[in-house]
């Protein structure tokens, strides 16, 4: 018994369990609540840290509004050097995707790899397809069709691999919860008001 508690407080899960707060951020968490390192215009906040931070993610983000508290939570993975077949990247968001597969099933929308053309199917191709956005490498859960994230604050839960460059990319995970909707609307009213 000392052995798995001892495992699991050295190598915590990196997804967040049915009604717990992904990184120990809970919808609804005003600013006071947060160590912000950057604040943007939009909504969105760059943190300085997360009270269960996890070693597949380097930098924590999430959007609030004054009236809603915190609506959206990011993470986003370091740099993943890889070749132009993207391996060492493709392993890096499996990897993820198999964690989250296990505690809320399998995704609603499992994209994986998508190509836009034929052109960019040949493998060498992957990353600059990737960081042209002609292809994505996406996974996704919903509240409405995957019954383990039903009953709790998210609506959607999406894993995401990006590429700014042909060598490099990362892996995103996102977050959403019920109060998105009604914060999003909330900083469309602001944006709109300045223009």
């Amino acid at each position: 018994m000392r052995l798995i508690l001892l495992i699991l407080l050295l190598f915590p899960a990196t997804a967040h369990a049915e009604g717990e707060a992904p990184f120990g951020l809970h919808m609804g968490m005003k600013i006071s609540d947060l160590q912000i390192r950057v604040s943007k215009e939009d909504g969105v906040y760059i943190l300085q840290s997360v009270p269960e931070p996890d070693a597949k993610f380097q930098q924590y983000r999430v959007i609030l509004t004054g009236e809603t508290g915190v609506c959206m939570v990011m993470a986003s993975g370091g740099d993943v050097l890889s070749t132009g077949e993207g391996r060492e990247l493709k392993a890096a968001f499996h990897d993820v995707v198999d964690d989250y597969s296990q505690l809320y099933g399998t995704p609603m929308k499992q994209v994986g790899i998508q190509y836009n053309s034929n052109w960019w199917k040949r493998d060498d191709r992957f990353m600059l397809a990737l960081s042209e956005k002609k292809a994505n490498m996406v996974s996704m859960w919903d509240q409405k069709r995957n019954v383990k994230v039903r009953g709790s604050d998210f609506t959607q839960i999406i894993v995401q691999g990006f590429a700014p460059n042909r060598y490099r990319g990362n892996v995103n995970v996102l977050y959403k919860f019920t109060n998105y909707p009604d914060c999003k609307k909330i900083l469309n009213d602001k944006k709109q008001v300045k223009e």
